[in-house]
């Protein structure tokens, strides 16, 4: 019984990574790519004031 490797990938948004799983990807192995979205990392607060947005 032969089982299809799996891999999971940390896809930042940048080439590189998203290269590196199409890589390991190329090999027959199935990836699953996650991309963490950070909200607390704005550097403005988010505000629903209209005249505090950033033009």
């Amino acid at each position: 019984m032969n089982k299809q490797r799996k891999a999971v990938a940390l896809i930042s948004g940048g080439l590189d990574s998203m290269l590196a799983a199409k890589t390991v990807m190329a090999q027959g192995i199935h990836v699953e790519g996650i991309n963490f979205f950070y909200r607390f990392l704005r550097r403005r607060p988010y505000s629903c004031d209209s005249s505090q947005r950033p033009s």
